[in-house]
């Protein structure tokens, strides 16, 4: 699994636009996410593992920072919060 932060500025509704339909149109290439670690006021920010890696989005880059393998959901859990988020 590909780790990746993505920070997102909710304030920048291309960037809010963007970012959730990439959510959409990649969730099955999203091994585990997540919850939002953001503020939720003016940012969204989630760890997402990718099953295979991606070019870098204006929103999402790839991390190296040790991650709390337990903060993450998967399988039905991850697709139940993922649908939730979008």
């Amino acid at each position: 699994m590909i780790i990746y932060k993505a920070i997102i500025d909710i304030e920048d509704d291309q960037i809010y636009e963007d970012f959730y339909g990439w959510l959409e149109d990649n969730e099955s290439n999203i091994e585990a996410i997540s919850s939002n670690i953001g503020c939720g006021c003016c940012i969204d920010s989630y760890y997402i593992g990718l099953k295979n890696e991606i070019s870098t989005t204006n929103f999402l880059s790839k991390t190296s920072s040790p991650i709390d393998m337990n903060q993450f959901h998967y399988g039905a859990e991850k697709d139940r919060m993922i649908n939730e988020e979008i």
